[in-house]
């Protein structure tokens, strides 16, 4: 191949790079972006998609922005708030907007007594005391209380508490029945039973 022929060939493979660079940037789609307002009370922390998303001003109002089109989740939470979980879509070149209302968390009470009284009180298996006894501040939720006394049989149970309720609970424990005599120990019994029985006969007799 002569000079001429090689740039020639050059010139086309030039051209051929530059006219695929163009097609496919021709195909690829720009990514699209919104935004999302949320207003709510100052000091709510905001996650978004696992990603912090800032702490609310005290205008209650916070702006993520350049926030990709489609599906989004957000936590917001405070303290002594009960946190929640939000869902919204975003579209392109919009504002989606949220209004975030958390519910307060209330102290829940439970008040627990026993028959016996004095039994060891656990929850969640930490000890907490003997009854009767009033446990401030229970954990919402449900939670496992079980109550132990020698020579009782254990009670357990799973007690559910809500947000700002006072439960009361009246527990039965149950004795432990005796050991029951093995049947060796009752033969030997009887036999000396019988043995004195003829001893005192043979006394008699005589």
């Amino acid at each position: 191949m002569n000079k001429s022929g090689m740039l020639l060939l050059i010139s086309l493979i030039i051209m051929t790079g530059y006219a695929v660079s163009g097609l496919v940037s021709q195909n690829q789609t720009e990514p699209e972006y919104g935004v999302v307002q949320l207003n709510a009370m100052p000091g709510i922390q905001v996650v978004f998609d696992n990603h912090p998303g800032g702490v609310l001003p005290e205008s209650g109002t916070i702006m993520i922005e350049n926030v990709t089109a489609g599906h989004h989740q957000f936590l917001a939470s405070k303290t002594g708030y009960k946190p929640e979980y939000f869902e919204t879509d975003v579209t392109s070149n919009e504002t989606a907007f949220i209004q975030v209302n958390l519910t307060e968390q209330v102290p829940a009470y439970l008040e627990i007594s026993s028959i016996p009284t004095n039994v060891k009180v656990f929850v969640n298996e930490q000890y907490q005391g003997i009854t009767p006894i009033t446990i401030p501040e229970f954990i919402e939720g449900t939670n496992i209380v079980k109550l132990e006394l020698e020579n009782y049989q254990d009670w357990q149970q799973e007690i559910p508490i809500t947000n700002g309720e006072n439960k009361t609970i009246l527990a039965t424990l149950v004795p432990i029945s005796p050991t029951s005599k093995t049947p060796g120990f009752c033969l030997l019994t009887a036999f000396a039973s019988l043995l004195c029985m003829g001893i005192w006969f043979m006394r008699k007799v005589r």
